[in-house]
């Protein structure tokens, strides 16, 4: 499992501290939105009298100990960011063909862009809908930002999120977000299904999706369900990964979903 969060105490003098007990607060309200969070400890006895097996906590008895577990972590996040790359890559191409579809339809038809008139149309209403787009989710929470983040356990270590991630309830439904054209539905290995729609110039990925039941080339509408979110047999987590795209550039999905911010 990978961890959002980690709290390292020296036992001998935090237990029963109020340092200790900050620590365990801002943990159960971290654990409330959805992030995971670990306790790196050198006494683990004593830890667990207080923390009632509700975190999980890793016993270091020496710095040497430290050490080992940092790379070991650091090996996982490098793991992780390799497998994010090759996800990114594979996205992009299929949105280069999309491109370059779009762009041999519209020389067909002499208009002149590199759109065709309807897709111009599509991503003239995608952008005038921006901060007022539905989100991909009934019920859920956003628990990872877009962008660049530092990961919270060691230092120097940041991570790269093209998109947003939301924690829902079991046997919850993902749905499109506006109008468009289902451009390619793809297998992620350990997340499940994948789905890229086409709105004309932006597409939108919805990733960790099982029962997926549209199928390339299928027009949807906003708020139309596409498949279930699928609920991780380890973690027990439901999680949504949600991306928007313009061309072949990220766009952060805080600004044009309602009331995200």
């Amino acid at each position: 499992m990978m961890y959002d969060f980690g709290f390292r105490l020296d036992l001998g003098k935090c237990v029963g501290s109020g340092h200790f007990f900050r620590c365990y607060s801002i943990a159960q309200e971290l654990l409330k939105y959805g992030h995971t969070v670990i306790f790196i400890v050198n006494n683990g006895a004593e830890l667990k009298k207080h923390l009632r097996n509700t975190i999980p906590f890793f016993v270091l008895s020496n710095d040497s100990e430290i050490k080992k577990n940092e790379q070991h972590y650091r090996n996982k996040l490098n793991e992780q960011k390799k497998v994010a790359k090759e996800i990114e890559e594979q996205i992009k191409k299929i949105i280069e063909e999309e491109i370059r579809k779009s762009r041999e339809e519209a020389e067909k038809n002499n208009s002149g862009s590199p759109l065709t008139p309807e897709d111009l149309e599509l991503s003239s209403n995608f952008t005038s809908n921006k901060g007022r787009l539905p989100w991909p989710l009934e019920k859920g929470i956003i628990v990872s930002s877009f962008g660049i983040q530092k990961n919270k356990a060691i230092s120097g270590v940041e991570t790269k999120n093209n998109g947003i991630d939301f924690s829902t309830d079991p046997g919850q439904n993902c749905r499109v977000i506006f109008d468009g054209k289902i451009s390619r539905i793809f297998f992620i290995k350990g997340k499940g299904k994948a789905v890229l729609v086409n709105h004309g110039n932006y597409f939108t990925v919805y990733s960790g999706l099982q029962d997926v039941i549209v199928k390339s080339g299928d027009e949807v509408i906003s708020k139309q369900k596409i498949g279930t979110i699928i609920t991780s047999e380890t973690t027990k987590e439901t999680q949504l990964h949600f991306e928007i795209w313009k061309g072949k550039e990220t766009q952060n999905p805080v600004k044009w979903l309602y009331k995200a911010n």
